[in-house]
This record gives C-alpha cells, structure tokens and sequence, in this order.
C-alpha cells in the first residue's frame, strides 16, 4: 500500500480503504500506515514557491515524492500533472473515509460499513 508509487497507490486508495472497512470493521493495521502516508502527501504539497520546469506552478499540487525530496520532479513528474496530483489526493480522500467511519463509530453503535459519507 505504501510503496512511495504515486502512479499506483492513489489510484485504487479509496477502493481498498472501503474495502478493508468493510472487512475489518475499520480494525486494521494497515488503516494506519494509510493514514500517515496521507499526512506526509499533504504536509508535501506545494506551496507558492513551487516553480516547475514546465507548466503551472504554485500552490495546491501534490507531488509523488511522499516522504519529501524530488527525486519523481527529477523524472520530469511533475506535481502539476494530474496524473501525480490526482493519484497521491487518491489516498487523501481514502484516509479521510477511514476518518469518517471512526467518527461514525464513536457517535453511534453501528458502522454503516455499506454507506458512502455524503
């Protein structure tokens, strides 16, 4: 799950977040590792200094390189690609659901495992 790909990881995050809920009770280990990876994409995003070699910059784009560094933008991708910024907010949207169940969890005696957080 937390292979520092931005290319796959985000791109099924919130499938398998929903998934494992599901089958866990929103009881897993992994739910965790999820969560952190979340907080590092979004603690690594751009901020008004982002200056890519190409196309739009500033703020508001996430990057591949999790855990910091530029090691993706070296590769020529680019936080301001959608493909990058799309796949890494993937795993934003699928740690803030496990969220949500929790929360869901605390206030009621049932998890609406089934149920899409509107």
């Amino acid at each position: 799950m937390n292979d520092r790909d931005a290319f796959n990881d985000g791109i099924f995050g919130s499938l398998w977040a929903r998934q494992m809920i599901a089958l866990t009770g929103g009881q897993h280990e992994s739910l965790t590792a999820l969560r952190t990876t979340a907080k590092s994409i979004a603690a690594s995003r751009t901020t008004a200094d982002y200056h890519p070699a190409y196309g739009p910059g500033g703020v508001g784009f996430y990057p591949g390189d999790w855990a910091g560094g530029n090691l993706w933008e070296g590769k020529e991708s680019m936080a301001n690609m959608m493909h990058v910024s799309g796949s890494s907010v993937g795993l934003l949207v699928a740690a803030v659901y496990t969220e949500w169940v929790d929360n869901v969890a605390k206030t009621s005696k049932a998890i609406p495992v089934n149920e899409t957080p509107r």
